[in-house]
């Protein structure tokens, strides 16, 4: 199996937004085809579940969603700008020349958001910005040339670029949540060949950024006793963000095991005594409401779970360029398979 940076790497490379997940999941289906043991199978919806069987009739649900936040092919007009509506939470004000990768029929067309310099705008000062004033150039020089390029619908993300950076950080797109995706893919690795009480169902979510649908339909259909999300949360550890109103999580010291109603008390204080006992960093978060996670609705399936989450903080979340630590991903690694055998 490939090592943490490795795996993340051609994940965070991939471009599957939300509706637009068959990339990651076929990709996902060959990675996990080695493990003979394990059955692999994709629902109506499109989540890909890996199903690990047990000892007894329990089950636990292990859940990382799979897209990514993007944009969609909108309206191309005369001279070959590209309009575009977004798939998931996006502020407009930090798309102004970025590099998106458009993916028509499987295949990259590459270009950049564009808008009006202020210099050149009628009053010359900065304005909210809506993503209807701004528009993909591909370089094309009429409607029909970038109709031979692109199609109406077409999915779009940002372009990759993977940096290793200092303290075992690393930033690219989609971190959110090719985290999680990278953690359940290292963990089946670590226990497919492990005798566990429980059945094991590593479910990759789809639809996740556009309202938490593919857990929906996964959750229901496992029904299982135990669930726990891996995703990220909001690093506040960089300057201008009120800790007062939003906590304290810094990257490279562990995951957050968040406390609040959207969460089991049992399966989080599983998670911080496995934690503790096995000197594996971690940190705590206090979550009142609606956590904007799989729980939230893994929580609920059917009858309902006993629902957990780990979360891996994430510094500028849905910008083109996301920042997290190898530690913290390799630390909830740690405690899930943990869990896992407990």
């Amino acid at each position: 199996m490939d090592t943490v940076k490795d795996i993340l790497s051609s994940l965070t490379s991939i471009s599957a937004p939300s509706g637009y997940e068959m990339p990651i999941v076929r990709f996902l289906k060959d990675k996990l085809s080695i493990y003979s043991n394990l059955k692999i199978e994709e629902d109506v919806l499109g989540n890909l579940i890996v199903t690990k069987n047990g000892k007894t009739d329990k089950s636990i649900m292990l859940v990382a969603h799979c897209d990514e936040i993007g944009f969609a092919v909108k309206y191309i007009d005369e001279a070959g700008f590209i309009h575009f509506s977004s798939l998931g939470g996006v502020d407009a004000h930090i798309l102004k020349g970025r590099d998106v990768t458009i993916m028509h029929h499987g295949q990259p067309v590459y270009g950049v958001i564009g808008s009006c310099p202020i210099s050149l705008s009628r009053n010359n000062k900065s304005k909210d910005v809506d993503i209807s004033d701004l528009w993909i150039d591909i370089g094309a020089c009429s409607k029909s040339e970038a109709l031979n390029n692109v199609s109406i619908g077409d999915p779009i993300t940002f372009k990759t670029h993977y940096n290793e950076l200092r303290n075992n950080i690393f930033s690219t797109k989609s971190v959110d949540n090719r985290v999680g995706v990278a953690i359940l893919v290292l963990l089946i690795d670590k226990l497919h060949n492990i005798n566990t009480d429980a059945n094991m169902y590593f479910v990759f979510s789809v639809q996740e950024e556009v309202g938490l649908r593919g857990v929906i339909t996964a959750g229901y259909n496992i029904n299982p006793n135990v669930g726990i999300a891996i995703d990220v949360t909001h690093a506040t550890d960089c300057p201008t963000i009120n800790k007062n109103a939003f906590g304290e999580i810094r990257l490279g010291k562990g995951p957050s095991i968040p406390i609040g109603p959207n969460f089991n008390n049992l399966v989080q204080n599983k998670l911080r005594d496995i934690a503790i006992q096995n000197h594996i960093d971690y940190q705590v978060e206090s979550i009142s409401g609606y956590s904007g996670t799989d729980v939230a609705e893994l929580q609920v399936a059917r009858g309902g779970c006993q629902s957990g989450l780990l979360s891996i903080p994430c510094r500028y979340m849905h910008t083109p360029i996301e920042m997290a630590s190898y530690d913290d991903v390799l630390s909830a690694i740690e405690i899930l398979y943990n869990f896992c055998l407990n």
